[in-house]
């Protein structure tokens, strides 16, 4: 019973960091008043705190099973992977799909592709 909690406190944990960091892409794309800006800004913060309950969920994840040699690791990877590549697939496909029917704006751009 103790460690269902403690993973649906580290669940409940990242779902904040993702809806933090989610704020943050928000608040770049629209204008938005400064208590607001200044509110999702602090979503940066989620942004670092969601990397390292990801980092601590993938040791938990791998230190279950046991990895005899290096094959076990190969395995591993190739799994995380192929759960990863279909969503990135999709999610660039909506935002294609977003930028050519909905809105052709320079700051669209730029929240997406931050590279100055």
């Amino acid at each position: 019973m103790a460690e269902f909690q403690k993973k649906n406190w580290i669940s409940k944990a990242r779902g904040g960091a993702i809806i933090g960091v989610v704020a943050v892409h928000t608040a770049n794309l629209f204008d938005l008043p400064p208590l607001l800006y200044r509110g999702a800004a602090c979503g940066m913060y989620c942004v670092v705190a969601f990397f390292i309950i990801s980092g601590y969920l993938t040791f938990i994840s791998l230190s279950r099973r046991p990895v005899i040699n290096l094959s076990g690791y190969k395995v591993y990877i190739i799994h995380k992977i192929s759960r990863l590549i279909p969503v990135l697939y999709v999610t660039v496909f909506l935002r294609e799909l977003i930028r050519l029917f909905f809105v052709d704006d320079v700051r669209f751009r730029d929240a997406f592709f931050a590279l100055k």
